[in-house]
């Protein structure tokens, strides 16, 4: 299981924001892309960083002045950790146990693919755990009916 092969498909919209963007549309851009992170690009869409909806919260309760005066790359971070398209899912849940985040971002041949939560990938680790506990469920039941 691959991060882009099983969680997303390739002609998904990526979540994304450049830096001289101020918070306020970066917290419209979260509601709109029904994100909880995105990745800040620059002019020539590479990632420069991201920006989540902690680091919002965190600027909304500790900064006094104008929102409307606070830039993405104020409160982005700029060390952002990425895995590749093809890094399967359990190697991705590693890399952000190891570095403690919830997001990561995805790049193909230097261009930003996706943002991924961790949520995304447990809920995508749990629907193929039920699917293969409903495929030994019907297995079990078929040996059963044949040894009657």
């Amino acid at each position: 299981m691959t991060v882009l092969s099983d969680i997303y498909s390739m002609d998904i919209i990526v979540p994304k924001i450049y830096p001289d963007d101020i918070l306020v549309d970066a917290a419209r851009a979260l509601n709109e892309y029904k994100s909880n992170a995105l990745a800040v690009i620059d002019k020539n869409h590479r990632l420069v960083g991201i920006v989540t909806d902690h680091d919002i919260i965190k600027t909304v309760a500790t900064r006094h002045e104008q929102l409307q005066h606070v830039t993405v790359k104020e409160v982005m971070s700029k060390n952002v950790v990425t895995c590749r398209s093809e890094t399967h899912l359990t190697d991705a849940l590693r890399l952000m146990g190891t570095h403690s985040i919830r997001h990561l971002v995805v790049v193909m041949d230097a261009q930003v693919k996706a943002v991924i939560s961790v949520k995304d990938i447990l809920s995508k680790i749990h629907s193929d755990d039920e699917l293969e506990i409903s495929v030994l469920r019907d297995v079990a039941a078929s040996v059963l009916v044949a040894q009657r």
